[in-house]
């Protein structure tokens, strides 16, 4: 889409393309922004990123683990990264919720 619009400015005049290079900078920029968001969303640094074969979701998925235990690990792998203590208690409580429904079984 890029080549698309840089294409189109380039066939203009000197100076509605000077006005329009402010465009494609712009431009530029949010296709970054689309680019760093779409990787924020499906590989998180504080889940291990896309690289890391340990990243949460592939663990959880290699272990067949459910809800309860999938968020357990989850909160336990990114705490450092993200949100430190709050994330451990949100792991506690998974895990107390998880121990009560094995007990209760």
């Amino acid at each position: 889409m890029g080549n698309i619009i840089t294409g189109y400015l380039d066939s203009l005049p000197s100076k509605k393309k000077e006005e329009n290079d402010v465009l494609d900078n712009a431009l530029g920029e949010l296709m970054e922004r689309i680019r760093t968001n779409t990787e924020s969303v499906s590989h998180p640094a504080h889940y291990g990123g896309a690289d890391n074969v340990y990243e949460a979701i592939n663990v959880i998925e290699a272990y067949d683990m459910g809800f309860l235990d999938g968020n357990v690990l989850k909160y336990l792998l990114r705490y450092k990264k993200k949100n430190g203590l709050e994330d451990l208690k949100k792991a506690k409580w998974y895990l107390e919720r998880l121990i009560t429904n094995i007990e209760n079984e």
